[in-house]
């Protein structure tokens, strides 16, 4: 007999599914970041400022590529798919956290996480999961996804967007604010560059794919009012999660 998928232990373990999905998004981030020319050039409080404030971007636009427009759903792992239905089943087992899915997540110290990593960990996660459940963000996700979906772009242009959304200059914290302003702009110039060669007939493609960082920042100012919102109810992650990730607010 297959196992009801409404039922409680069904959504403590998509919850589960999701903590894990996010700790591997938050090493690919970093490990993505380290490859960048520039980036390891920075000081240590650089990187560490720039990746806590442009991670909620980076994953927005890492699960747009992963959005399938015929069912509305968004892959993970190549596996796991999940529509909005799923994401809200998800966040009803957020108050509760089996002790088996916590030892699943511990497992990850041993499984190659950076020291950056893991010094991230605990100030991404703990805002970046329970607002992702929240039903106010879920909507928007799937919406952000659809809209670059259609724009059909491949690897290279997804990745020069997310490297121009991570050197940016005016994220809180940044010392070297002109030295990131130089990284980025020279990421401007080479998906300009790129844009021109593989798009010679659409001169529209360049700005628009720019006015979806312009998005990714109205997402993430939602982002925040929910992580606020969630902090006014005095909603956190689990106990066991927190001490996974040392949480002590």
């Amino acid at each position: 007999m297959a196992p009801d998928p409404h039922s409680w232990e069904a959504r403590q373990q998509r919850f589960a599914h999701f903590t894990e999905l996010a700790i591997v998004s938050v090493q690919e981030i970093v490990d993505f970041a380290k490859q960048l020319p520039g980036f390891l050039q920075l000081s240590r409080e650089d990187q560490i400022a720039l990746l806590k404030t442009s991670a909620i971007e980076v994953m927005l636009l890492e699960t747009s590529r992963r959005y399938n427009p015929g069912s509305e759903s968004i892959t993970f792992l190549k596996d796991f798919s999940y529509n909005r239905e799923d994401f809200a089943k998800a966040a009803q087992a957020h108050p509760v956290f089996s002790r088996k899915a916590s030892l699943r997540c511990r497992a990850r110290q041993g499984q190659g996480l950076t020291g950056l990593c893991w010094h991230l960990l605990p100030s991404v996660l703990p805002s970046v999961l329970p607002a992702w459940l929240q039903v106010e963000f879920i909507n928007p996700i799937f919406e952000f996804s659809r809209a670059m979906n259609e724009l059909q772009l491949n690897d290279a242009e997804f990745a020069l967007l997310i490297a121009i959304s991570i050197f940016s200059a005016d994220r809180p914290n940044v010392q070297d604010q002109l030295q990131v302003e130089r990284l980025q702009h020279t990421y401007v110039e080479a998906l300009h560059a790129y844009v021109s060669i593989h798009h010679p007939h659409d001169r529209l493609m360049f700005p628009r794919m720019l006015m979806k960082l312009v998005s990714l920042r109205t997402l993430s100012s939602v982002h925040s009012e929910q992580v606020f919102a969630l902090r006014l109810q005095d909603k956190k992650l689990p106990p066991l999660l927190s001490e996974i990730w040392d949480v002590h607010e």
